[in-house]
């Protein structure tokens, strides 16, 4: 009910926390808990978007050092791959 107010209060030219005040107690509690809950709602949704940023920073930075080591080790590895091939060739050609 108190979401529906909400949603008309633009369209009606009302004000809804003029209407949970007529309730009294109640009204004004589920009006400062309906204040709590946007406040928790906003910061949940910067902190998720805080993280989401930081992991596509972190992310970019994985794939960037993953290419540099695969940069680095490519060479070394051709190498060491072509000088077990020469000591199998030689091995072979002993018996």
């Amino acid at each position: 009910m108190t979401v529906a107010l909400l949603a008309v209060a633009p369209a009606a030219g009302f004000d809804p926390a003029g209407i949970l005040v007529q309730y009294g107690a109640i009204g004004v509690f589920l009006l400062i808990t309906l204040g709590v809950v946007r406040v928790l709602f906003l910061r949940e949704v910067d902190a998720h978007t805080r993280e989401r940023e930081r992991a596509d920073r972190l992310e970019a930075e994985l794939r960037a050092q993953n290419q540099a080591l695969v940069e680095k080790i490519l060479p070394v590895l051709s190498a060491a791959t072509h000088a077990m091939s020469e000591i199998l060739d030689r091995d072979r050609e002993r018996r």
